[in-house]
């Protein structure tokens, strides 16, 4: 993924100065190695590509849009185990969204657009650090959202 991704980048020369190339991950058990993960790490340190990371997976951040997790066993979220065709994020969400979710249709302007500031916040209450993002609850896909905005208003 890396080196396609810095590929890719190196081939579009319509970049501007200040744009990054951002790719957003799980860091569910199954999706890196350690040696992957160590990888990963690597390019976000030499600045290739701008990595977000949510772990255990990417609901985790579309569930901070409408609640801090407190309520929620922090076990039961880093485990995440999967129970029928979801996972226990997937219910979550699912229970703060009315009782449906569908990942290849998340409606982000009815269900997640004016709650982006919400996550912002609550994010920052669990790990941001891509390096403690390998073996803790967070993400710091707020983090990435928070600098666009502030691009936003700055121009």
């Amino acid at each position: 993924m890396i080196v396609f991704a810095s590929f890719w980048y190196g081939l579009h020369s319509n970049y501007l100065d200040g744009d990054d190339l951002c790719i957003i991950v799980d860091r569910d058990r199954s999706s890196f190695s350690e040696a992957q993960y160590t990888q990963l790490l690597q390019a976000d340190t030499n600045k290739e590509i701008c990595f977000c990371v949510s772990n255990p997976c990417f609901e985790f951040w579309l569930l901070l849009h409408f609640s801090d997790c407190s309520e929620y066993s922090q076990n039961d979220i880093f485990e995440n185990a999967k129970d029928g065709n979801k996972t226990y994020v997937e219910k979550c969400l699912m229970a703060e969204l009315g009782g449906s979710y569908n990942k290849a249709r998340i409606h982000f302007e009815d269900n997640f657009k004016d709650k982006i500031r919400i996550a912002i916040l609550n994010s920052k209450l669990y790990e941001t650090s891509l390096t403690e993002l390998k073996d803790k609850i967070g993400t710091n896909i707020g983090l990435l959202i928070e600098e666009m905005l502030d691009k936003e208003s700055d121009s």
